[in-house]
């Protein structure tokens, strides 16, 4: 029995079909639900985050950020529209795709550190449970704009140190670690955690940057653990505002 439940995972045109038969079960739910509500005419008004969520999506692919990350500044920036909309909008869109992204990861069996992702998941659960009920709420409008701001210079620096000044050895693990650096590492994810609460990104540039540049972790092995770990951060973003504090 064991043998047949992981054949699917075995050749390359099995792990594709599952990853469709999700995708497609997703899309079904969706136009379903557009459907049985009639709110296609959204797209009269509202067109432009499709666009918007195409370049967000290719981002989200091609580096270790989700499409928040897009999504966030365009509406916040460009159009004008409240953060903290802009913020559940981020969380709840990341909770689809980067969840897809994470399904394509496990198929096909692309490398993760998991002891960098448990310690990120736990500080990252901690840290958005925090900064969604005493944190984000209590954030003027034009201070999280300038925290995003910042929040991504910030990361671009990184970014330039880690490619273009050190020359460097990089590992595919994390060392054995004391007590005192997992700490560390939970306590960078609940900083991470808590920028997604205000940002609706967040936790998956936190620890990238620090695993990366602190640990030397290779960049291939840390971008879909951050994917990951991104992932279940904006399921348990998206799910505190969808259904306990319900101001989706």
């Amino acid at each position: 029995m064991l043998s047949s439940l992981h054949a699917p995972f075995r050749s390359e045109v099995g792990r594709l079909r599952l990853f469709a038969l999700a995708v497609g079960i997703t899309f079904v739910v969706w136009a379903a639900y557009m459907q049985g509500s009639q709110q296609w005419a959204l797209f009269i008004d509202n067109g432009f985050m499709t666009l918007t969520m195409v370049f967000g999506s290719f981002m989200a692919g091609a580096s270790s950020e989700g499409g928040g990350a897009i999504a966030y500044p365009v509406m916040t920036l460009v159009f004008g529209i409240a953060p903290d909309v802009a913020r559940n909008f981020s969380l709840a869109i990341q909770s689809v795709g980067m969840t897809a992204a994470a399904l394509w990861i496990f198929l096909n069996r692309i490398p993760v550190e998991r002891t960098y992702l448990m310690l990120g998941l736990i500080g990252g659960t901690v840290g958005i449970t925090i900064g969604t009920f005493g944190i984000a709420p209590y954030v003027p409008a034009a201070y999280s704009k300038m925290l995003f701001v910042s929040f991504w210079l910030s990361y671009g620096i990184a970014l330039f140190l880690l490619n273009h000044v050190w020359e460097r050895t990089t590992r595919e693990a994390l060392p054995n670690l004391s007590a005192g650096q997992r700490w560390e590492i939970i306590g960078v994810g609940v900083v991470g955690g808590i920028l997604s609460a205000i940002l609706g990104n967040g936790l998956d540039i936190c620890t990238f940057a620090f695993v990366t540049l602190k640990y030397r972790i290779s960049e291939k092995i840390a971008t879909p653990t951050s994917v990951v770990l991104m992932a279940s951060n904006a399921v348990v973003g998206f799910f505190l505002h969808g259904a306990v504090l319900q101001d989706m």
